[in-house]
């Protein structure tokens, strides 16, 4: 993990020297997985429902031009994101299960813009996911209403892979305010690892997480 990490660091420094714009991100990310986290508590195949959770990701960017169409970007951002899986086996009774994960994402894209002024662009490239910590909070309900009792809460970061990558790919649009550009994106991104760690795996369950991401920003 911390070999990943001062890889990341250092082509951001890299990249820093000749970069021409220096960016702010932030924005809300909807998350999903895949399956549900294996549980002595709930069982993962009772057909629990997938609540997305909304969480939230900001950090910096720095992009450098190619020519007047394309340019590259490198990003260092700090997620909070999971999912909430939802079971309800009577009218007045509803069990949940609540993830919280938590790390740094590294988006490396090419963004192709193919009108020149304010307009719409798009992005393509890879991400790499580094998980810092990974928690699990079992609720029940069983009186109705909307107070939830916790029944347990578990750290997963053991069972969990450190580290994800996949590609990442989008939608923007930007425009020129006084001196400032602002900036509107749409990300998607798709881990491509099972994150639930091969010590575990005689669970047989795979578990992959889609990220969908609205950034608002502005550049410096």
């Amino acid at each position: 993990m911390k070999k990943y990490l001062l890889i990341f660091l250092i082509l951001i420094f890299v990249s820093g020297v000749e970069a021409q714009e220096f960016k702010i991100i932030v924005g809300p990310i909807i998350s999903n997985y895949s399956n549900m986290w294996p549980s002595g508590i709930i069982d993962a195949d009772s057909n629990f429902a997938k609540d997305f959770k909304t969480g939230l990701l900001g950090g910096f960017g720095i992009e450098f031009t190619l020519n007047k169409n394309i340019a590259f970007e490198l990003d260092g951002l700090y997620f909070q994101k999971g999912i909430t899986f939802v079971k309800r086996t009577l009218p007045s009774y509803t069990r949940k299960e609540i993830y919280n994960l938590n790390g740094f994402n590294f988006p490396l894209f090419v963004r192709i813009k193919p009108f020149p002024g304010p307009s719409l662009y798009i992005l393509g490239g890879v991400e790499l996911s580094m998980i810092l910590s990974h928690a699990r909070i079992n609720l029940s309900n069983r009186g109705g209403g909307l107070i939830f009792w916790k029944v347990s809460s578990e750290d997963l970061i053991d069972a969990t892979k450190k580290v994800d990558f996949g590609p990442v790919f989008g939608l923007g649009f930007e425009i020129k305010v006084s001196r400032a550009l602002f900036f509107l994106e749409g990300r998607y991104s798709i881990g491509l690892r099972n994150l639930l760690h091969q010590y575990y795996d005689y669970y047989s369950v795979k578990i992959k997480i889609r990220d969908l991401v609205i950034i608002v920003g502005f550049k410096i």
